[in-house]
């Protein structure tokens, strides 16, 4: 933890920096009197997340950079692991780009490694935070283009992103919401240990109809950029019986 002095030094050299952006963006609007709203705001979000983006790297590293005193152990091995310096690593969020300093651990036998600050901020191996991922994915599922999707990123966050990025994350992503969705299903077939043999545990839903269709049919659709995709389409209805003829 910082002293109270040092504490109180950072906050006068942001105090610093907060009052060099006011005075940059008031004199860019002084020389600038017909900028609509929206030319005010592109000058403003740039330096935003440049400022935003040094102070996220200081509240990060606040209580210190991985610095582990007691000896650590490789996960895999058990062999204790040796100090190998502090690597620089950059991390984007909607925020600002950041980059982070911090301590990593290396195994000799498994010439494997962790960056204990990593964790504790809970930091993937992309360059993008998870809650910035999360945006990204969303964007790429939703619009029916890479491409497309990637400019809309773009345009939202002020983040570039390519459509081969946007689309590995969206693979990657996705198998892990696959897998969630498995062990879901499972769990909901899965009688819980604490129900008796016999006993309902879940209410049975009842059927519309004695007869159910089940309808299946499929095509292609030419998505712009990315060439033809298959897509199908079932759907299910209640059946009834039809009225004799007079």
């Amino acid at each position: 933890m910082k002293s109270r002095e040092q504490r109180e030094q950072d906050k006068r050299r942001w105090q610093a920096k907060s009052e060099d952006m006011y005075d940059e963006l008031y004199e860019w609007r002084q020389q600038h009197p017909e900028a609509s709203f929206d030319e005010i705001a592109n000058q403003v979000t740039p330096r935003r997340q440049e400022l935003m983006g040094k102070l996220l790297a200081e509240l990060a590293c606040q209580h210190g950079q991985g610095e582990e005193v007691e000896g650590l152990a490789c996960e895999e091995c058990g062999q204790p692991l040796v100090y190998k310096g502090k690597p620089q690593r950059g991390v984007e969020h909607l925020e600002g780009e950041t980059k982070l300093r911090r301590a990593y651990y290396h195994c000799p036998h498994c010439k494997g490694g962790i960056f204990p600050l990593d964790r504790r901020l809970k930091l993937v191996k992309h360059s993008w935070s998870p809650e910035t991922i999360a945006q990204a994915v969303q964007l790429g599922i939703q619009i029916p283009s890479y491409p497309r999707a990637a400019t809309s990123f773009e345009r939202l966050t002020r983040m570039a992103i390519s459509k081969s990025s946007l689309q590995k994350l969206v693979c990657e992503y996705g198998e892990r919401l696959v897998d969630i969705q498995a062990q879901e299903a499972d769990a909901m077939l899965t009688v819980p240990a604490d129900v008796e043999e016999g006993e309902a545990w879940r209410a049975i839903p009842e059927p519309d109809s004695e007869e159910m269709a089940v309808a299946m049919d499929g095509g292609m659709v030419n998505i712009r950029g990315e060439g033809w995709k298959e897509v199908k389409i079932v759907a299910v209805s209640a059946g009834g019986k039809r009225g004799g003829g007079g």
